[in-house]
């Protein structure tokens, strides 16, 4: 295959997604090279699917929910954490206490060390 079809095969699977003026241009460009476009969408195809399989596998800390509208979205862990503290309410005043304690247990170590 043409070198400057798998260069733009590659930056377009990058992205993450096939946008279809982005497959409509490698197609062009293919065509005008002389490569057979079949060959050339199943790689690309090919392609996008290992990309987002090796993207799938490096972020499986990730977390996801669907939305009112059915929409897939990420959740950071703060927001994880904050919706955890909202159903629990006595883990969330244990959590403070416990915070608390330990500040001044800190203190109170911090003020042994300098005497």
């Amino acid at each position: 295959m043409n070198p400057e079809i798998e260069k733009l095969i590659e930056l377009t699977v990058a992205t993450g997604e096939i946008t279809e003026k982005k497959r409509e241009t490698i197609m062009r460009r293919a065509k005008i090279l002389g490569e057979d476009l079949d060959e050339v969408e199943l790689i690309l195809n090919g392609e996008l699917a290992l990309s987002k399989n090796n993207k799938s596998i490096n972020n499986t800390a990730d977390v996801y929910e669907i939305n009112k509208n059915k929409q897939v979205v990420n959740i950071s862990l703060y927001q994880i954490i904050l919706s955890f503290f909202k159903q629990h309410k006595l883990l969330k005043y244990s959590a403070i206490f416990f915070l608390v304690c330990l500040t001044f247990f800190l203190f109170s170590l911090l003020l042994l060390l300098l005497m």
